[in-house]
């Protein structure tokens, strides 16, 4: 059905999208907007291709999991998704995002799909330190996307955001982490929040990190290799980590 959807939306939607929001009804009754072309080929990897789905399907439990670099919320969306479809659950999020516009589109959609008493938003970077601001660098190809690492065309002072205080004593069920080259920074930042949480899923930017720094922390921390659900040349890869 989501295949046909994306089919159906490549035919018909005229490019760019940035200026005229399309709103399309999954059979779950989920509404997901998709406003320009990049969003949708973020909705036809997240709902056809499903690089997170064997995290999500591992994990013993889906009471909370937490999304840092949320985008637009696509991953609240299929997880969410699969919640109504399969598990019949209603798990809690957290949802950290820096980019603005990012940030307005993942509220919509928390709003149009009645989740906001059970998801946190928060906007501003989770980075290798807990306080302070942090310069998010836009990028110049896909608007609202970008990151903290590298130089690019356009930048804005987020804030820095302590996860520990967010987290506090909960356990996470699921973390996953799409921060654009940060990883080995926050993973090495945050020993404790690694003990706590049952299934990491990681989109590591290669050319910005030690790759094998940031399997060696994980597992450190109880976490170990599971599978490597997408890659992309040399330069990102999608893993799965568990206890």
């Amino acid at each position: 059905m989501v295949q046909r959807l994306v089919d159906y939306a490549k035919r018909s939607l005229p490019e760019p999208l940035n200026f005229r929001p399309r709103w399309v009804t999954l059979d779950t009754g989920m509404k997901v907007c998709i406003d320009s072309g990049h969003s949708l080929d973020m909705f036809s990897g997240f709902f056809v291709t499903q690089p997170y789905a064997a995290a999500l399907e591992l994990a013993p439990r889906r009471e909370y999991i937490v999304d840092l670099g949320a985008n637009r919320g696509f991953f609240l969306l299929f997880a969410e998704y699969l919640s109504r479809k399969k598990w019949k659950a209603e798990p809690r999020f957290l949802c950290v995002e820096a980019a603005r516009r990012n940030f307005e589109r993942l509220k919509d959609h928390v709003v149009a799909n009645g989740l906001k008493e059970r998801v946190t938003l928060v906007q501003g970077a989770v980075c290798g330190r807990r306080t302070g601001s942090v310069e998010f660098y836009y990028s110049a190809r896909f608007h609202g996307m970008g990151g903290i690492t590298g130089k690019r065309l356009t930048t804005r002072s987020v804030p820095v955001i302590d996860l520990q205080k967010l987290i506090q004593s909960q356990s996470i069920d699921v973390l996953k982490m799409d921060i654009e080259g940060s990883e080995q920074a926050v993973l090495e930042e945050y020993p404790e929040i690694l003990e706590k949480t049952g299934v990491f899923i990681g989109e590591f930017y290669l050319k910005h990190i030690d790759y094998a720094r940031c399997k060696d922390v994980l597992k450190e921390h109880g976490l170990h290799f599971h599978s490597r659900t997408f890659e992309f040349e040399d330069k990102l890869c999608v893993e799965i980590f568990s206890r």
